[in-house]
Parts: structure tokens; C-alpha cells; sequence
């Protein structure tokens, strides 16, 4: 099966956030930065709470909870910001630009306009299925990201199921999947 399609800013975006939202150790960075601070903040006003004052331990306890609210908004936002700018600057070069990927028996062939790689399909970790693309994750923990717009979707899924079985892996399905 031979594929041919270009990526865009929005598909490298995609990849990142959900390798991000999947990574142990991203899940637990993100649960702490929830949970600490207003921790923190209600610790401050039990060691401050003077019964005399119950507006600055109100306040202080406002704050925790006002923190718990909109932190995790402000945090999705920041890891966008984040992996958009990473984006622009090591990917820029590659939006728009065709790609080739020949799905063989044995192997997977790759091309693009600066290089070619020939990998061998013990070299697939996994393979993710997201809502508008598919994941083939490699051991060296590269990826190759698949448009699902841009290629005939059920052969793609066809190969793709070939290969999972092939490998004794199944397709993860994430497919209900959104950064949040």
C-alpha cells in the first residue's frame, strides 16, 4: 500500500498532546501542579486562621478552590502554547511539504523531500487511532502521523491491521480521544 500525504501544523499539535496525555510521567507532572498549590493555599490558612479574622482565611480558601476551577484551563492553554512554538520551530519546514509511505510486507519505506527510511516492522511499538489520524509508533520513539483525511481510511485501517496482528499488538483505540 502506498500513501501519499503532507502534514500541517495541526497534525504535529495533535501528536504531541496525545503523547503528552498518555505519558506517565507528563500525568503525574500535571496532577501535581492541580493539587499542590491549593494544598498549599489551605495549609496557609489553617496555620493562619484566627477566628477574629475569618475574612483572610476565607479568602485564602477561596483562592485554593478558585485555583482548583481555572488552573486546568490555564494549563491546557499553556501546553498548546507550548507545543505550538516547539512546532513552528523545529517543524516549519516540513507543513505542506509530501510525504510517501509505502506499507510492504516486511517492512515500511518513507520518504520525504530531505530523506528516505526503510523500517523494518519489529520496529512498531504501537499503534494509536485517534479521531483524525493514525499513530504508528516506533521504538525510537519517533512517529509516523497519518492524516485520515488524506488517504483512503478503511485500506490504511486494513494494512494497519495486518501489521498489529503481524506484531501481536492490537490498535489502541482512542478515537473519542480530545486534549483537555
Amino acid at each position: 500500500m502506498i500513501l501519499e500525504y503532507s502534514l500541517e501544523a495541526q497534525d504535529y499539535l495533535t501528536h504531541q498532546l496525545f503523547l503528552a496525555s498518555i505519558n506517565d510521567r507528563i500525568k503525574a507532572k500535571r496532577k501535581r501542579g492541580r493539587i499542590i498549590v491549593p494544598a498549599f493555599y489551605l495549609v496557609i490558612a489553617f496555620l493562619f486562621y484566627d477566628p477574629e479574622h475569618i475574612g483572610y482565611t476565607v479568602m485564602i480558601g477561596v483562592l485554593a478552590v478558585l485555583w482548583l476551577l481555572f488552573y486546568p484551563l490555564y494549563e491546557t492553554k499553556r501546553y498548546i502554547k507550548h507545543y505550538e512554538a516547539f512546532i513552528l520551530e523545529n517543524h516549519k519546514s516540513n507543513f505542506g511539504k509530501p510525504n510517501h509511505l509505502e506499507i510492504q510486507e516486511d517492512h515500511l519505506f518513507a520518504r520525504d523531500r530531505t530523506s528516505e527510511a526503510k523500517v523494518s516492522l519489529q520496529e512498531i511499538q504501537s499503534i494509536y487511532e485517534l479521531p483524525a489520524h493514525y499513530l504508528v509508533r516506533l521504538g525510537s520513539a519517533q512517529s509516523f502521523i497519518l492524516p485520515k483525511k488524506q488517504v483512503d481510511e478503511s485500506e490504511l485501517k486494513t494494512a494497519l491491521e495486518r501489521i498489529a496482528q503481524q506484531l501481536s499488538i492490537t490498535i489502541q483505540d482512542y478515537r473519542s480521544w480530545r486534549w483537555k
